[in-house]
């Protein structure tokens, strides 16, 4: 009852409540924290609830040996506008797959079969093997994937299951030696996104170890993993979104107690090299003679020692660089050596382009005109997502606020 009191009073607080000395953008905020609160105590309830519904499912006293956990690639800190994954979920929130890994052990409680797996599909074309549990002598090679399973599930129903399979190499290609040879086969897809999947397979020696008639109970309770998971990624997406905005406005502030133009850019370039990696990071501004913006003029540089460095001064119509100013939009290349022609970085002389591979550079606009660029490579194919380009805009954003004061430049006829 407590917790229905508090989200009556945060909705009434959220909906009425106006702080004057806030302003527009604090208010804003203001209401974003206390949606996140009324978001919390949901999925609290919400949570409590499920459990409730979980312990008048059966539990079998069955014993078999459980395999540790394959231990999640964090890598690279996700972007903070990017549209979280399941698979950055399950790694972020510890309640999100405690839910999986239970409602696996549902799901084997039910059906009792001799070994289980749990597939997640990453969302950038891969799949990873995410849990399993089998009989304690049985063997496997864990780089080897039913692929031929994955398809059938694709492309047909979400809950499979085949009586008898002869050979189970084909559907099952993990298996060392002829120690264990499945013979009965239960698998289930969960969709849980476009590119969000689960893969639940468990398999029997028996045949005719799985009952069609439990499709019905299956399907069920594969629509309430679905439910809840999609309910997580709203949930982390609500707090992702929160920390991104505080972020946003620390970074202004920083940038905005700048005492000069050089501890503008020493800032912004600290910021960027700790929220991207990049083998080379650049950031230049167009330089006016008579009132032309001709040129651009390097003011840092970091990275890959080539020859564009700080105060290299390149022309705005050789290379990518130039033409991001000069056509005023961002350029995200995967390869920028894929295809028949060398395309130069700075200047048309260029004769390599020092292994880089993956470009991305967005321009510093003031007035909606270009008067310099962000730019990131780096040495690896396909480094940067759009998603990337999106935050780098906004990183861009910002920092053209926080340095038109320290900047002269005519903007008034086009950039």
């Amino acid at each position: 009852m407590r917790k229905y009191i508090l989200l009556y009073v945060l909705a009434i607080v959220g909906i009425f409540v106006q702080f004057g000395f806030l302003g527009v953008a604090g208010n804003i905020i203001f209401k974003l924290l206390i949606f996140s609160g009324v978001s919390y105590f949901l999925y609290d309830i919400w949570k409590a609830t499920g459990n409730r519904e979980r312990e008048t499912l059966p539990e079998s006293p069955r014993e078999t040996d459980v395999r540790p956990d394959s231990q999640a690639d964090t890598g690279r800190s996700r972007t903070i506008f990017e549209k979280l994954s399941l698979h950055t979920v399950l790694e972020q929130d510890n309640d999100a797959l405690r839910f999986v890994l239970n409602e696996f052990s549902v799901i084997w409680n039910l059906i009792l079969p001799n070994n289980g797996y749990l597939y997640l599909y990453n969302g950038r074309g891969s799949i990873k093997l995410l849990h399993k549990k089998q009989l304690s002598y049985i063997a496997t090679h864990d780089d080897r994937q039913p692929e031929m399973l994955f398809n059938l599930l694709d492309q047909g129903k979400d809950v499979l299951i085949e009586k008898d399979i002869q050979p189970a190499a084909n559907l099952l290609p993990f298996y060392k030696d002829d120690e264990y040879k499945p013979r009965s086969l239960l698998a289930i897809k969960s969709t849980v996104a476009e590119q969000d999947y689960l893969y639940f397979i468990f398999d029997s020696k028996t045949p005719n170890a799985f009952n069609s008639e439990d499709i019905p109970l299956l399907e069920t309770i594969n629509g309430n993993i679905i439910t809840a998971l999609r309910k997580f990624l709203q949930i982390n997406g609500i707090a992702a979104a929160l920390a991104g905005e505080k972020s946003l406005l620390d970074i202004a502030n920083t940038l905005n107690g700048a005492q000069d133009f050089e501890e503008c850019v020493e800032t912004m370039s600290t910021v960027l090299v700790n929220r991207f990696e990049a083998s080379k990071l650049t950031i230049a501004f167009i330089e006016e003679r008579g009132g032309n913006a001709a040129t651009a003029v390097i003011k840092k540089a970091v990275g890959i020692d080539d020859p564009f460095k700080k105060g290299y001064e390149f022309s705005l119509e050789d290379g990518l660089n130039g033409w991001v100013i000069s056509k005023n939009k961002p350029y995200l290349i995967d390869n920028i050596d894929k295809g028949e022609y060398f395309i130069p970085r700075f200047t048309k002389e260029e004769k390599t382009n020092y292994d880089i591979k993956s470009f991305l550079s967005v321009p510093i606009q003031l007035n909606g005109n270009a008067v310099g660029l962000i730019t990131l490579e780096d040495i690896t194919i396909n480094k940067y997502s759009e998603a990337d380009k999106n935050q780098l805009q906004d990183f861009s954003r910002i920092f053209s606020y926080a340095v038109k004061r320290f900047l002269k430049i005519n903007t008034k006829n086009g950039g």
